[in-house]
């Protein structure tokens, strides 16, 4: 993931830096507002991690701008020293997505950034890709042919931004919905309908 630290110490600076890279997080610091916010306003990251006493402006003024000015979600998490409960309260008030006490902890910390990120995530439960009279399950990775379809052999393009598969595997099994008898590529099946799995990104192309 693409993080964004707004920090103006750099010892603090430093130790964030160390504990993301070592976890595998592609780290971006500042040590002012305005530095981020002039980077945030034309490149994208997937979290913000905000201090709040900073030299030039505060790390609420920043979440504002963010969330306000350039209607940017991103998720957002503050780390800073003030633990007054009205601080707290305007900083999720802001737009706040967690609140860290300094000093952070190293575990609890990758903790609340897999949960915020895990919870930005979009939860489209109906990523369905219909081109009748066939019915393609995104999510699943399935494709349902109906009833009465002459030959299972298949040859489909379908432009979803990339067809093959990252990790360079492809699984297959063609089984009959009616009793789930194992039909072998390219064989015609004796069922009414018939549904393929293949590993994610496959080359659609080469199902038939």
């Amino acid at each position: 993931m693409r993080l964004a630290i707004l920090e103006d110490d750099p010892a603090q600076m430093e130790v964030l830096t160390g504990w993301l890279r070592d976890a595998g997080h592609d780290v971006h610091g500042f040590g002012l507002a305005r530095e981020l916010m002039r980077v945030a306003s034309r490149e994208s990251f997937d979290l913000f991690l905000v201090d709040w006493v900073l030299p030039d402006l505060t790390g609420e003024q920043v979440l504002r701008w963010l969330r306000v000015e350039r209607g940017n979600d991103t998720p957002a998490i503050f780390i800073t020293s003030r633990d007054a409960e009205e601080d707290i309260a305007n900083a999720f008030s802001a737009g706040a997505d967690d609140y860290l006490i300094k000093p952070p902890r190293r575990i609890e910390l990758l903790s609340r950034i897999e949960a915020v990120l895990r919870r930005a995530q979009p939860r489209n439960t109906n990523q369905t890709l219909t081109v009748a009279p066939y019915h393609f399950d995104l999510v699943k990775k399935s494709l349902s042919i109906p009833p009465r379809q002459n030959s299972c052999r298949l040859s489909m393009m379908l432009n979803l931004g990339a067809t093959r598969m990252r990790d360079g595997s492809v699984r297959r099994s063609i089984q009959e919905q009616s009793g789930g008898a194992v039909v072998a590529a390219g064989e015609r099946p004796s069922g009414r309908g018939i549904t393929r799995d293949w590993g994610f990104g496959a080359d659609i192309g080469t199902m038939a």
